[in-house]
């Protein structure tokens, strides 16, 4: 029994907390529900209700059994008849903590208690704004401040925050963990492409090092702007910073990357004045082809990415267009909004922890404050309400992070019918987040047309492509994207899972091997070359290679098949076992693959279908999973298939 559901001294009470809030306000009130829950509270919201339950009567219960009342005070909840009416049972039992977001002031009647502004807190656990609510929360049950366990992330959500994120810097961020590029493709010399371009990372010459979210983020969205024209190849994000750290010389660099030109630059801000120095470099001579010096003050810095692409293209080739008519679709004209994005986008890469995408999310809603048209950042938020809820430690918060992602996705579309990018992210969010196989399919066909020059973009149509069995038009976008970002070690990996996918296993081992070769940490590797040896008919390399996969969600598996194989039965129910005590219900979709490699398929499909109705993302795999071929020809499964979208 959790510390916090004892009786309270000789009060007899539960000690319990209600938190109301709007649901608008939803993603900023859990992490301070976490952040209770750590401590050993009973928190009641409305997401731990379940299915079939009396809202209303759920409600008085818990506003009449508990102990403090805590009130998330917004600019939306001010105007909410059941926030006021829940802080109203907090004033009257002399048990309300108000809080604030964004200033709001309470409405009357609340104006006469102390409210903490937790405007500037993301929920963390030594965040001052965290402890008073702790402090104030314990004092109403008649405690001290309670003992604070350490801060601990399960390891399985974690890992998966960034699943199927492949092909972009965020997941190169998050799965190469930290590990510096310093090797590069086997072949040293490539063939310069023309109109070959890679645009590297601007240097930040400020001195201050909290300005580098503006020069890697300003180089970024050049970059994502050149991209867009058709007529250029332009190296993407990862392989871009990869090589850079190598600090080599430009004749160099662009027989490594094959390109035929590097844009490099720095930047300087000083108050609200900019200078920027972005400099075209030919790279079969070293030589400047042109460069200019910008100052400019930060509400210009817009003309500044247009005039920097537009030289670039006319630079580069008299035949490529000055300004790709829709190079701007998806941006904004306000210039704080774009350094509100620049800020979020820096910290969604990072891919620290769910701390910073919460800092990283509240950055994206104050660009979308100040700009509601803002397209990218509309898509930039629903893939981080997407990692949330994948990260997320109950179903009922994932549902709801799952949800908003969903909104955010469809507004990002919907304003900008021509970016690559946020029909990608739709599909994403469709196919990942809600398991809706058949409606992802429209967006992410969308976001392949437009987005042919965007790693990112093709990774993702290709793992779809993949999963769903269109192998020729999967096969064709990663090998793009891998030509885009060929230092990208999970681009490489991703090749692998498209040749796994279509049963070409040698050339998976080949493609993820190379994966390792750029990144030996690389997560989830190990066991994509020990599932394609099984099926290779080599159990025992299989089970070696299986059992260096440090990614508990894939290593189980891989190790309970290969012990089938070779009839191990014992080992391979220990590795069963091992899953289940690691990650229980969030396993479900390995259990079911264990299971049918053992021959037990009744169980299997159980299993299948209990992640179904857990929404459990495993089964995004269920089309071409040769794990679950014992099943194939079972009427119970094809309707699985068919229930879910496949067939």
């Amino acid at each position: 029994m959790n510390q916090a559901d004892l009786p309270d001294g000789d009060s007899g009470r539960v000690t319990t907390v209600f938190f109301s809030y709007s649901r608008e306000d939803k993603y900023r009130a859990l992490p301070f529900i976490k952040a209770l829950e750590d401590v050993g509270f009973t928190v009641w919201w409305d997401g731990v209700l379940e299915g079939g339950t009396r809202y209303i009567e759920t409600t008085e219960e818990a506003l009449q059994s508990a102990v403090a009342v805590i009130v998330l005070w917004s600019h939306t909840s001010v105007n909410s008849h059941w926030v006021q009416d829940e802080a109203m049972h907090g004033r009257e039992r002399g048990c309300l903590i108000p809080l604030s977001i964004d200033g709001a002031e309470p409405p009357l009647g609340f104006r006469q208690f102390q409210v903490i502004d937790i405007s500037g807190s993301y929920g963390r656990s030594n965040d001052p704004e965290v402890i008073n609510l702790i402090r104030a929360t314990a004092a109403l049950h008649g405690r001290q401040l309670p003992d604070r366990p350490p801060s601990k992330e399960p390891v399985f959500l974690a890992i998966r925050r960034r699943r199927l994120l492949f092909g972009g810097a965020a997941a190169a961020a998050v799965l190469i963990g930290g590990y510096a590029v310093s090797r590069t493709l086997p072949s040293q010399t490539r063939k310069l492409t023309e109109n070959g371009l890679v645009v590297f990372p601007f240097d930040n010459v400020s001195g201050q090092a909290d300005q580098d979210y503006l020069s890697a983020g300003f180089a970024a969205e050049v970059r994502a702007t050149l991209a867009r024209n058709s007529a250029l190849r332009v190296v993407a994000q990862s392989s871009s910073e990869a090589l850079k750290k190598k600090a080599l010389d430009a004749v160099s660099i662009a027989r490594e990357l094959g390109v035929s030109f590097i844009l490099d630059g720095t930047m300087k801000q000083a108050g609200e004045s900019i200078r920027v120095y972005s400099e075209l470099i030919d790279g079969a001579t070293g030589f400047s082809l042109w460069s200019k010096t910008f100052d400019q003050s930060m509400e210009d810095l817009l003309l500044v990415k247009s005039e920097i692409s537009n030289a670039v293209t006319a630079a580069l080739s008299s035949e490529v267009s000055q300004e790709p008519r829709d190079s701007q679709i998806g941006a904004t004209r306000n210039a704080q909004a774009f350094n509100e994005y620049l800020k979020g986008n820096d910290l969604y890469t990072a891919a620290i922890s769910n701390e910073t995408d919460v800092r990283a999310l509240a950055h994206f809603d104050a660009a979308l404050r100040l700009d509601s048209k803002f397209a990218a950042a509309h898509s930039a938020r629903a893939r981080t309400l997407t990692v949330l809820g994948n990260s997320s430690d109950s179903p009922a918060k994932s549902k709801l992070f799952y949800e908003a992602a969903r909104v955010a996705a469809d507004r990002g579309a919907e304003l900008a019918p021509s970016l690559a990018d946020a029909h990608s992210t739709l599909g994403f969010v469709l196919f990942q987040a809600q398991l809706e196989i058949r409606a992802a399919r429209k967006p992410y066909e969308k976001s392949r047309q437009l987005g042919n020059g965007e790693a990112p973009v093709l990774a993702r149509f290709a793992g779809y492509a993949s999963a769903t069995g269109q192998d020729e038009l999967a096969l064709t976008a990663i090998e793009r994207a891998r030509d885009l970002d060929p230092l990208n070690p999970t681009i490489h990996r991703a090749v692998g899972f498209v040749h796994y996918a279509a049963g070409r296993y040698e050339r998976s081992i080949a493609a993820v091997e190379q994966a390792l070769t750029l990144n030996p940490q690389l997560s989830d590797s190990h066991a994509r070359i020990g599932r394609a040896l099984l099926y290779l008919g080599r159990p025992e390399e299989a089970l070696a290679v299986c059992s260096k996969e440090s990614y508990g969600l894939s290593r189980y598996p891989c190790l309970a098949a290969a012990h089938w194989k070779l009839g191990h039965q014992e080992e391979a129910n220990d590795a069963m076992d091992a899953l289940i005590n690691e990650y229980g219900d969030g396993s479900l979709y390995q259990q079911a693959q264990i299971l049918a490699q053992s021959g037990k398929a009744d169980e299997a499909i159980s299993a299948l279908g209990k992640a179904w109705l857990a929404g459990d993302s495993g089964l995004t795999y269920l089309y071409i999973d040769p794990m679950l071929s014992p099943l194939r020809q079972r009427s119970d499964f094809s309707k699985l298939q068919v229930q879910i979208g496949f067939k």
